[in-house]
């Protein structure tokens, strides 16, 4: 887990289950973004989860469980947790799905109406925080899963800290529960040993995105699978990875500068209470365009960019390089300047021509 000493201390003078709930938050945010990301919600008075995390069309409700005293723990007190932690978790998504829930918040969102968000899946996902040996859920709690609507995953806080250095963007995050909920079906998923159920996910990428309906060609999944392999070993600094894969992975953290670089916090009324503005609501959908990237898309984009850096270092002028998705509808324009202000008007006549010539939906400019 890697927590800067600032959230550490601040952590270290919660209670135990107080400071597993915060940890839990602090590992998810920053690498997904705090419009997404919401510390116990709540509505009427009830918690409607330990963490949410909602992206697209997409929730995945997270209840942590720690125990408090420290050394090896029971195969008594785990099943105790889980079974209270899965309780939770269904009668959340019951209030949630049924529009119990009518309004949730935080202060990068501010107050937004439930059924705005458009949800149609769910995940849940029981993090515990405790001592013991690898073991799986099921062999505890043999029926604990078979009335559950919704897929519900068990991991250790540890197990999540180490999925972070690899799944940090909502779009890797997203497909991993929908990959690890398809090899469960048929493998045991022990908690403690989350490695090698995230090595098995990324050996079986190809069979796993055709089973979920992936409309990319098994050429563009092998892509996508190769990269990842390599981003795992360049993340753990192996000495196998090549300089250019090092450069696309380092390119790609451009992408995740420039979307924190300009989150804000939504709107306060005159309370001070944060609720939120239409113009913060167009400024968020602004930054999940650039959020909704995956980590080999932020690779491609982001060395896109530094082409353009290097053509304005050469020229000490201003450069542009352009991208397109198809199956997004959307343009990129990656500018560099050099001793030059942001000229608005320019960019925004250059987004609309690039936007006739592809015939996208939107552009997306990034320029610095």
């Amino acid at each position: 887990m890697f927590l800067d000493d600032s959230v550490r201390k601040r952590l270290l003078r919660l209670a135990p289950s107080q400071r597993t709930d915060d940890a839990l938050y602090y590992l998810l945010a920053p690498h997904l973004l705090g419009f997404w990301t919401f510390l116990k919600p709540g509505f009427a008075g009830k918690e409607i989860g330990d963490v949410l995390f909602i992206f697209g069309d997409v929730c995945i409700i997270f209840e942590a469980k720690t125990r408090d005293k420290p050394g090896p723990t029971s195969h008594e007190w785990i099943g105790s947790k889980l079974r209270e932690a899965v309780g939770q978790i269904k009668e959340n998504h019951r209030r949630l799905e049924s529009g119990e829930v009518s309004t949730i918040r935080n202060p990068w969102r501010g107050e937004l109406p439930w059924s705005s968000l458009g949800i149609k899946h769910y995940q849940g996902v029981v993090v515990m925080m405790h001592e013991s040996d690898p073991y799986d859920p099921l062999a505890i709690e043999p029926s604990l899963f078979d009335s559950c609507r919704i897929p519900i995953h068990v991991l250790s806080l540890h197990d999540i800290g180490e999925l972070m250095r690899f799944l940090n963007t909502p779009w890797d995050f997203i497909v991993y529960w929908e990959f690890r909920y398809a090899i469960g079906k048929t493998h045991a998923l022990f908690v403690h040993k989350e490695q090698s159920v995230f090595s098995k996910i990324l050996n079986d990428w190809v069979e796993l995105a055709r089973g979920q309906g992936a409309a990319q060609s098994d050429g563009e999944l092998l892509k996508d699978q190769q990269f990842l392999l390599n981003y795992t070993k360049a993340v753990m600094q192996s000495y196998e990875i090549d300089p250019e894969t090092k450069r696309m992975v380092v390119a790609s953290y451009l992408i995740d500068i420039a979307a924190g670089s300009i989150m804000q916090k939504a709107d306060p009324d005159s309370t001070g209470k944060r609720v939120g503005s239409k113009d913060h609501s167009t400024h968020i959908k602004a930054v999940q365009l650039i959020a909704d990237l995956s980590r080999r898309r932020r690779a491609v984009y982001g060395t896109l960019w530094m082409e353009a850096a290097k053509k304005c270092i050469a020229t000490q002028g201003e450069s542009y390089i352009y991208g397109y998705s198809p199956s997004r509808e959307q343009s990129y324009i990656f500018c560099a300047r050099s001793g030059l202000d942001l000229d608005e008007d320019s960019l925004s006549l250059k987004a609309k021509e690039r936007m006739k010539l592809d015939a996208s939906s939107c552009v997306i400019v990034l320029s610095a």
